[in-house]
């Protein structure tokens, strides 16, 4: 079963517009965007607080959360999460499939934060700060694999940012990043790798830089 990313939020500049942020092409923005936006009416009542959301047709099926990215995304979107005007941003973020013969509606996955943050790292933080928007194409993606990579930390200063990801393989990484950014023009990254299989690194940063109590 192949799912598709279908990703309705604003940006940094940018506000919620109807074609969505990123699609597959059989999902009709006006068969299903009325409840988006009923499902994210009044939004501030709900934060800090998850909703899931189905829409069923005879040709599809869209799942996905009603929320607040930042609280999907913890520190992985906190430089993502808010807009120009600082405020908090929300959406629906979620995941479509077609329905074929062999579709069972008791077989849709579970959503996890990390399936979302993938998704979002994808189709929505590259063009952060973009005064115009238009829908991306949704590829494929299985919900039922591992996780290659989990991103821990970011840091920026110096004209720079630097990303650290802790992965199962810096081989397998490589494939999904440069998957990732085959479809952009040449960028000025630097790649590197080290074990760290005991997360000591990761340790000494949460000691080091998170909130105490």
């Amino acid at each position: 079963m192949q799912y598709y990313p279908v990703i309705y939020t604003r940006t940094r500049c940018c506000d919620y517009f109807a074609g969505f942020h990123v699609r597959p092409d059989f999902i009709v923005p006006a068969e299903v965007l009325p409840y988006i936006r009923t499902a994210t009416t009044d939004m501030d009542a709900y934060e800090h607080t998850k909703k899931h959301l189905i829409i069923s047709t005879d040709k599809m099926i869209l799942f996905g959360i009603v929320g607040f990215i930042q609280d999907i995304g913890g520190t992985a979107v906190e430089l993502y999460a808010r807009d120009e005007k600082n405020r908090a941003i929300f959406g629906f973020y979620g995941f479509a499939a077609k329905r074929e013969n062999d579709f069972n509606t008791s077989k849709i996955p579970d959503i996890q934060d990390c399936d979302i943050i993938r998704a979002y790292e994808k189709y929505v933080m590259p063009y952060w700060n973009c005064l115009d928007q238009d829908t991306k194409k949704a590829e494929p993606i299985s919900l039922e694999e591992k996780e290659i990579a989990i991103l821990t930390a970011i840091h920026i200063g110096g004209k720079t940012a630097r990303y650290e990801y802790y992965g199962i393989s810096a081989e397998k990484f490589s494939i999904v990043l440069n998957e990732t950014f085959s479809e952009y023009p040449p960028l000025p990254i630097k790649i590197g790798a080290e074990s760290d299989p005991e997360w000591n690194n990761y340790i000494e940063t949460i000691q080091q830089f998170a909130m105490q109590p």
